[in-house]
């Protein structure tokens, strides 16, 4: 579940519309551990597929996004990836399961 303290974020208030929705969308898309598939096209295909954006929109949000520091590309065995950086504070996980 996403936290509602979310929309007090400074950070995701420096966003335009686009880029906050995408953000909130990418949350619950994410693993255990904060990590979405790092590409604008997986990104689209994954988080946004139902709306008319562009790739060249994705990837200008997903700049943003790391301009202002909700987002930093990691790289794991050779695949990229997406940290989202305040997970923690903004998504819920069950305490009785270990992170997948």
């Amino acid at each position: 579940m996403i936290d509602k303290k979310i929309s007090l974020s400074d950070k995701v208030s420096e966003l335009d519309e686009k880029g906050m929705l995408l953000y909130t969308w990418m949350i619950p898309h994410a693993d255990d551990f904060g990590l979405v598939q790092g590409s604008p096209k997986t990104i689209k295909a994954m988080v946004v597929p139902m709306l008319p954006w562009t790739l060249e929109d994705v990837g200008f949000q997903l700049e943003s996004m790391t301009e202002v520091g909700l987002i930093q590309m990691v790289k794991i065995k050779d695949k990229t990836y997406f940290k989202i950086t305040d997970f923690e504070k903004n998504q819920t996980l069950k305490q009785d399961r270990q992170p997948q």
